[in-house]
């Protein structure tokens, strides 16, 4: 659906989730080089989450948002 220009927020409405859920998903498949990441975020703040997740040495979304 994502490929198809759908955002999140109308993956979730369609779906009947959360958009943290379809979160998830994208990230997923961002993980897995299925999705280009720069197609989900902007380039700055791409730069701050790998920041992040250097200095977690974590990928849980939760420990992400906290940090």
């Amino acid at each position: 659906m994502f490929n198809e220009g759908k955002t999140p927020g109308e993956i979730a409405t369609e779906r009947g989730m959360s958009k943290g859920t379809i979160d998830g998903h994208l990230a997923f498949y961002i993980a897995k080089g299925e999705i280009e990441a720069t197609k989900v975020i902007a380039k700055h703040k791409l730069d701050i989450l790998l920041k992040a997740i250097r200095e977690l040495k974590s990928v849980k979304l939760n420990d992400i948002r906290d940090h």
